[in-house]
């Protein structure tokens, strides 16, 4: 009954809405709401670019071995080498300056005797000091000798006493070693000569003095660039029958016939 009436109702009003418009203001239509049936789905998120992103840069690693060292070179670089000068040969005008320097005077020499030539074609002088029996004989090729009387109490002292004026010429120690080669040479032999000569000299048929020398027990050293020579040299003169003969060098000593020496030499060759 009731749905009836509500049907009824409505179609009345439908009339009267259709017949009535030109006169009544349309009313606003009541809103009905609508149950909303469908079933919500979840909206994916909208990507984000990923060319937009700002890279965040990360921590670099710390290694976890420790780097090894650079090896130090085990061997040290040497200096490069400094050229040192070479020394120059003492030449015969340095020793004869030196001579001088020292209170030597100079005579031209040949040999002992009055007509013996030691050393034929060479020139040669005598440079003679506190005592003439032990003179510096020099020659002008570069031959040197220095003599002393070989008394075994005094030979070496006289000697050295030569040898420290060479110490102004030549290196300390090429002195060393000629020093040591004198000492050496003093050691082997006695006051005497013995052996055969190495070389002797007999007196010339017009010697007045009948003047013989020979050189004996001769050792040989190269010392750096220097020959050395240490020898024994023998002097025997004659005085002459009928006359009476002394030596002022040695008190005025008189003899009669023959008489000998015997030296001990240090024989040098320097630069012309």
């Amino acid at each position: 009954m009731k749905k009836r009436m509500l049907v009824l109702l409505i179609v009345l009003l439908g009339l009267a809405s259709v017949s009535g418009g030109c006169f009544l203001a349309q009313s606003a239509p009541t809103p009905v709401a609508v149950a909303d049936t469908a079933t919500s789905e979840p909206v994916p998120p909208t990507p984000v670019p990923t060319d937009t992103l700002t890279p965040v840069p990360t921590d670099t690693p710390v290694p976890t071995e420790a780097p090894t060292e650079t090896p130090i070179p085990t061997d040290t670089p040497t200096d490069t080498p400094v050229p040192t000068d070479t020394p120059q040969p003492v030449t015969i005008a340095q020793l004869q300056e030196l001579l001088r320097e020292h209170g030597y005077t100079r005579q031209p020499f040949k040999g002992i005797g009055s007509h013996t030539d030691l050393r034929p074609g060479q020139t040669g002088y005598v440079y003679t000091g506190d005592n003439w029996m032990e003179p510096v004989k020099v020659y002008e090729d570069g031959y040197v000798r220095f003599e002393v009387l070989n008394d075994l109490d005094s030979r070496a002292n006289r000697m050295e006493l030569k040898l420290e004026m060479l110490d102004e010429l030549f290196p300390e120690a090429f002195m060393a070693e000629l020093r040591q080669a004198h000492e050496d040479y003093l050691d082997t032999i006695g006051r005497s000569v013995s052996g055969q000569a190495e070389q002797l000299w007999p007196p010339p048929p017009q010697d007045f003095w009948r003047s013989l020398e020979g050189q004996y027990n001769v050792s040989n050293i190269n010392i750096d660039s220097y020959e050395v020579t240490c020898s024994l040299w023998f002097w025997q003169i004659e005085c002459p029958e009928g006359y009476v003969c002394w030596f002022p060098s040695f008190g005025n000593q008189v003899f009669l016939g023959q008489s000998s020496f015997v030296f001990y030499n240090l024989e040098l060759w320097l630069a012309p």
